[in-house]
């Protein structure tokens, strides 16, 4: 790509771009400006351009990994049949995910391993998974359980990473699997909770409590 075309891409498309053309280099140089120079010079960018790209904030190279790979979560489960069950339809975005990520796997476990980028990265790159996952899923809920349902997913997607990143086993079928019984802890979690509140519903009405 020539600079002319590269200086009309949007801001989001730039910094796709960038951080593409930087991820094999990140397992070397770690997140910071060292992995991205050489991209400004391959482009033959003015100097210091991927730095006012990137807000002049390294962690923000983590937050558009983040979003690279969600963009191309959603693309690719977009030309999926969707399955019945909402919990298979999460399932199978979290095991899509994990399979986009398998190529950067030494670049994450780094992240993991450097608190002062991942701490403050995560709670961002997290709920936007979240919110992606839930959105391709169906979910229009509008109230509360549009939090506790992204909350929810965001605890198990963390925990995955944890488990993938020792799992060793065919195709990660461990970690699939550890996705998969953490859903239905929260599916039965989900039916107890939303039977409570509705119970309590009905004996405010009956018994007028508040």
């Amino acid at each position: 790509m020539d600079t002319e075309t590269f200086q009309n891409l949007s801001l989001r498309e730039q910094r796709h771009y960038v951080m593409r053309l930087a991820l094999p280099n990140i397992p070397f140089d770690g997140w910071t400006w060292d992995a991205l120079i050489p991209v400004e010079r391959d482009l033959k960018l003015p100097n210091n351009t991927v730095k006012r790209l990137f807000d002049f904030k390294e962690t923000n190279m983590v937050v558009v990994f983040a979003d690279i790979i969600t963009q191309d979560m959603v693309n690719h489960l977009n030309t999926l049949e969707k399955p019945q069950s909402v919990t298979e339809r999460i399932a199978l975005a979290l095991q899509t995910r994990f399979h986009l990520m398998e190529d950067h796997k030494n670049s994450i476990r780094l992240l993991v391993n450097t608190p002062k980028t991942s701490f403050k990265t995560h709670p961002q790159t997290t709920w936007q998974t979240a919110d992606a996952i839930w959105s391709w899923a169906g979910d229009t809920s509008k109230d509360y359980n549009y939090y506790t349902k992204r909350t929810l997913l965001a605890g198990i997607y963390t925990t995955a990473i944890l488990y993938w990143l020792s799992d060793d086993s065919p195709h990660y079928e461990k970690t699939h699997a550890f996705i998969n019984r953490q859903l239905d802890t929260i599916v039965t979690t989900g039916k107890t909770v939303k039977s409570a509140l509705n119970r309590l519903g009905t004996l405010t009405q009956e018994r007028r409590i508040f």
